[in-house]
């Protein structure tokens, strides 16, 4: 730590501020502060992303839809 330059600590600002620019173009935001944590917060977005409604609501209206023709 306190090992890099001025240069390459204003590169990396430069780029941190492209990024948060950025930001809003995308629907989830991990950052790699620690690899352990960001591994889990990757891992909570695609369990998350799984259950969306739109992603799931076609099986659930065809649940219901087959019970009606079953209950006939």
């Amino acid at each position: 730590m306190g090992t890099d330059s001025e240069e390459v600590i204003a590169q990396r600002i430069e780029r941190a501020r492209e990024e948060i620019a950025l930001m809003s173009e995308y629907d989830y935001t991990i950052v790699n502060d620690e690899v352990s944590l960001a591994a889990e917060r990757v891992k909570r977005v695609i369990e998350a992303e799984h259950f969306r409604v739109d992603r799931v609501i076609g099986r659930y209206r065809n649940m219901i839809s087959e019970k009606k023709l079953s209950d006939k």
